[in-house]
This record gives structure tokens, C-alpha cells and sequence, in this order.
């Protein structure tokens, strides 16, 4: 006897249907197990009866999952048929070599025709424009001709330019170095002057024997002495950026000076050293004054001189 498919399907799922839900079935069983279970359990605390509830859950999440096992086997997923290519060969045709040449040569007539076209239709304008070219090239000759002339002019306009640049620069530079010199000189003025102060103090101080003090310590006098041959030749490098040689005039003192009477007597010097050194430092003192004022006016010429405005400052 043939069997209905649709028939046999459907009595399968009730069956499996009443076995979990029936009046004797899964559940049914599971339950009445579980609350004769849970009765005595429950006199040994709120522990106990956590366990056994997880305990509980844990076997039906096991029967659901074992019921969906089964209902999953009795009802699997229709399987798809693989896909299928159909196609007519007599639509397939093959591509031999000689359709590649015959292709390839209708191409190349196509292309040699063009050209043929082309080279017949702008023949003309290809002659237009070889007269156009050619008396572009003419015009850029001269233009070039030109263009080296003014490149000419225009290095002639730049060595004159760079010449007096120099020229121009060098004239700031020398009137800026004789400002700068005038400035120092300004300084060196006061500071000559205030040496000079100072030599002539010391001065009077060594020669105190011709107003009738006597030098009680000789000792003291020669480190007095030694002192103030200091301090001139301090101004001495100042004035010599203004007179020159007068160092040579100052300290250069001639032995026959030194000599004959002097108004300081004798007997006023501990011994004939301390007398010639004493002579020394008065000869020396008049010709310090005397190269002093020589030095004033060459100091003050270029402090406060001006540069001729005809001259070489004058730009």
C-alpha cells in the first residue's frame, strides 16, 4: 500500500508533539518529579533549594534542547540543487588565425585610405604654413640681432651702476670711519686732559724742593717718581694717535741739561743720583707742557674739524 507523504509527515509531528505535552508525557514526568523533589529538599534552607533549582533548569534546558534535536532530525532543510549552465554550441563559434588576418588587414586599409585623404586635402596648408615658418625664422634672426645689442647696453648700464656703487660706498665708509674717529677723539680729549691734570699734580709734588720743602723719604719719592713716569706714558699713548713722535720728545731728556747751576742747592739732595733724578723729572715736566699743547690742538682738529665737502669725504 502506497504510502501519503503529507499524511505520515503530520501524524509524525503529533506524535512527537503529544509525547512531550501528553498527560503522560515529558513534561508531565519532569514536573511531578521535580515537586516531590523540591518537598523535602526545602527543609535544609534557601541553599539547598538553589541548587536544586539550577539543578532543575539545567535538565530542562537539556530535554528543550534534546526535543529540538529531534524535531530539527524528522524535519531537515530541503537541500538546493547546484546550479546548472546550458548554452548552444552551435553559438560557440571558434576564432581561427585566418578571421584575426582578415581583421587586421581591413584595419590597415582603412588607416593607409586616411592617410591618402589627408595628405592630398592639407598638402596646400603644409606649404602655408613651411612660408609662415620660414619667415618667423627670419624675423627671430633680426629679433636676436637686437636682443644682443641691448644685452650689450645693459652690461655697459651695469658696470657703470656696480662702478659707482663702489665709488658712492666707499665715499659713506670713509666719511662714517672719520665721524667714528671724530667721536673717539672727543673721548680721548677729555681723557688726555684729565691726565694731564693729573701729571701736573704730581708734578709740583716731586718738585716741591724749589718752593723750600725738603723731602724728608728719598724712598717714598723715587716710588712717587716711578708713579708719574706711569701716568705720562699712559698719555703718551693717547697723544701719539695725534702727534706722532712726541714720546721720543718728552722722554728723550739730553745729559747736558742737566748740568751747570740750578737753583736748588746742593746740599738739599741725599746724593748726586737723587739731584740728576730730580733735574730729570723738571726737564721732563717742561717738555711734557710743551708737546702738551702741541697735542691739544691736534686732538681738537680731529674732534671737531669737518671733512672738505670737495674732497675725497665730500663724496
Amino acid at each position: 500500500m502506497e504510502k501519503l507523504p503529507r499524511q505520515t509527515r503530520r501524524a509524525d509531528f503529533v506524535g512527537i508533539w503529544w509525547t512531550l505535552l501528553g498527560p503522560g508525557g515529558v513534561l508531565v514526568t519532569v514536573f511531578s518529579a521535580i515537586l516531590h523533589f523540591f518537598e523535602p529538599v526545602s527543609q535544609y534552607g534557601w541553599a539547598a533549594v538553589v541548587l536544586a533549582a539550577t539543578a532543575v533548569a539545567c535538565g530542562i534546558v537539556l530535554v528543550a534542547s534534546a526535543g529540538m534535536i529531534g524535531w530539527r532530525y524528522f524535519n531537515p532543510i530541503a537541500k538546493l540543487p547546484p546550479p546548472t549552465l546550458t548554452y548552444d554550441p552551435e553559438e560557440v563559434k571558434p576564432i581561427t588565425e585566418k578571421d584575426v588576418t582578415n581583421l587586421i588587414d581591413a584595419h590597415m586599409i582603412a588607416v593607409r585610405r586616411g592617410m591618402q585623404d589627408a595628405s592630398e586635402n592639407n598638402r596646400t596648408e603644409y606649404a602655408k604654413l613651411a612660408g609662415d615658418v620660414s619667415g618667423v625664422i627670419d624675423k627671430l634672426g633680426n629679433a636676436d640681432m637686437d636682443i644682443r645689442a641691448l644685452e650689450e647696453q645693459i652690461a655697459d648700464l651695469r658696470r657703470d651702476w656696480d662702478a659707482w656703487t663702489r665709488q658712492h660706498t666707499d665715499s659713506q665708509d670713509r666719511r662714517f670711519d672719520w665721524v667714528d674717529a671724530g667721536f673717539k677723539a672727543i673721548l680721548n680729549r677729555e681723557l688726555m686732559s684729565e691726565q694731564a691734570e693729573a701729571i701736573e699734580r704730581a708734578a709740583a709734588k716731586l718738585l716741591r724742593i724749589r718752593d723750600g720743602e725738603p723731602v724728608k723719604n728719598w724712598g717714598e719719592w723715587q716710588t712717587e717718581r716711578t708713579k708719574w713716569l706711569s701716568a705720562i706714558s699712559t698719555w703718551l699713548e693717547l697723544a701719539e694717535k695725534y702727534r706722532v713722535g712726541c714720546r721720543s720728545r718728552i722722554m728723550t731728556v739730553d745729559p747736558d741739561a742737566l748740568l751747570g747751576d740750578w737753583p736748588e742747592p746742593d746740599g738739599a739732595f741725599p746724593s748726586t743720583d737723587a739731584m740728576m733724578a730730580y733735574r730729570k723729572v723738571r726737564v721732563t715736566l717742561e717738555q711734557f707742557r710743551a708737546e702738551r699743547t702741541e697735542a691739544d690742538k691736534a686732538v681738537t682738529i680731529a674732534a671737531f674739524g669737518s671733512p672738505s665737502k670737495k674732497g675725497p669725504l665730500g663724496g
